[in-house]
């Protein structure tokens, strides 16, 4: 069951060094200008679920498993259109409030109109 979904819509010409480092930053058209750079921009969407770890973040037919979830990730995805997924992680690794960690490691980098899905597992 899909939770979350939403269209890339633009790609900051910093950002792609930072997916080199299992990261990305998500942010809605509003992001601020001086942030935009690093991020990945996709048209805000509603959040239909809670998330919860177990769920999967699906980008081009990749599934990524989440294992931990910061305690302001998800009304700040569902606010601003704002989150930082971080790949690669354990569980037992220190998460950031707006962050969603990730078990497995980045192996593709998104592009101009695909789709972030959250779905449930």
């Amino acid at each position: 069951m899909r939770i979350y979904h939403s269209k890339i819509v633009e790609i900051g010409k910093e950002a792609c060094e930072i997916m080199q480092n299992d990261m990305i930053i998500l942010f809605s058209a509003n992001a601020p200008q001086e942030l935009k750079d690093y991020c990945v921009i996709h048209e805000k969407s509603e959040l239909i679920k809670g998330l919860k770890t177990g769920d999967r973040l699906v980008l081009n037919k990749q599934y990524y498993t989440i294992i931990n979830i910061g305690n302001t990730a998800l009304d700040s995805l569902e606010e601003l259109g704002h989150v930082t997924l971080k790949f690669n992680m354990k569980a037992e690794d220190q998460i950031l409030p707006g962050s969603i960690h990730l078990k497995e490691k980045l192996d593709y980098i998104p592009r101009i109109n695909d789709f972030i899905i959250l779905e449930r597992s």
